[in-house]
């Protein structure tokens, strides 16, 4: 991983992709809030920007400490993992097992997104909402699992992509 991130552009790219992440958790549940801001006259732009700026705060107060942990390790592998995977197909134009483990991991990881109080924001939308809610009940961590699993899989990913990037291109005998 050393190779990857030492060239300037794939920690931009990881750093961009995590705050991309953070800020979709942050306002995941408050899509027709964040709406109604932009798109009201009633608002000046100095109000718009002050609510963004309390974007993190809002997930940090809005969260339990063990789903913001999980947000935030998944945030971070998500950004890591997809740096390595764009170094990987750069360097071998091929796409293979790690793709799919690397969307498998932000897909699973993504179902967990949501609060204790409304429950999976993704899953509750695949099942209908009362469906969703009844079935996060019943688990332990109230969806928590979702992101677990996800970030599981997206660690997977990074071994699998940081030992195909350590591989020579050809086969020296």
């Amino acid at each position: 991983m050393g190779v990857v991130f030492y060239r300037p552009s794939y920690i931009i790219l990881a750093a961009g992709v995590i705050f991309v992440l953070l800020f979709a958790a942050a306002w995941m549940r408050n899509v027709s809030f964040l709406w109604f801001l932009l798109s009201s006259p009633q608002f000046s732009a100095a109000t718009k920007l002050k609510v963004f700026e309390w974007t993190f705060a809002n997930l940090a107060l809005n969260t339990t400490p063990l789903r913001l942990v999980l947000v935030l390790a998944a945030a971070l592998l998500a950004g890591i993992n997809l740096a390595l995977l764009v170094f990987y197909l750069r360097k071998r134009m091929a796409v293979g097992r790690e793709l799919g483990a690397s969307a498998g991991g932000l897909i699973v990881s993504a179902l967990g997104v949501g609060c204790a109080s409304c429950g999976s924001v993704l899953l509750a939308s695949l099942l209908g909402f009362s469906a969703g809610a009844a079935a996060l009940a019943a688990l332990p961590f109230q969806g928590a699992e979702f992101t677990l699993a996800g970030i599981g899989l997206i660690l997977v990913s990074i071994v699998m992509l940081a030992k195909k990037i350590n591989d020579p291109l050809v086969c020296i005998r």
